[in-house]
């Protein structure tokens, strides 16, 4: 199971709002000796979260509300504080907990870099 591959790093600004972040869920299933794309239904589904991890240590957790059907696998995150928090290399993780029990974290991850106002990478 894996959310879409983010190709590039997020970029955002110290101090800055935060976005709301929309994400599809996705799992590939072999079909005919090739992979298939087909979106998580949500509709087994308790709960996703996305865990924001700087050097392996979780600074924040945010919990997904879902969007429109659960069979379409998307989710999007209402961060609850405003600004970002400090800057440096950010790595979020979707982690999904199953009404019937267990937690799956997505393998694809998504990666945020929060800078200073005034300096470029």
């Amino acid at each position: 199971m894996s959310v879409a591959p983010v190709q590039d790093v997020i970029q955002v600004v110290q101090g800055d709002p935060r976005f709301p972040l929309e994400m599809q869920l996705i799992e590939y299933r072999c079909a005919d000796q090739c992979e298939v794309e087909a979106p998580i239904n949500l509709g087994e589904v308790d709960l996703v979260r996305l865990l924001i991890y700087s050097n392996k240590v979780l600074q924040q957790s945010f919990d997904c509300n879902f969007i429109g059907a659960p069979q379409n696998g998307q989710v999007v995150v209402d961060f609850w504080s405003d600004v970002w928090m400090e800057q440096g290399d950010y790595i979020g993780e979707v982690e999904i907990t199953y009404s019937a029990g267990g937690c799956k974290t997505m393998e694809n991850v998504i990666p945020f870099h929060v800078r200073s106002k005034g300096v470029k990478r």
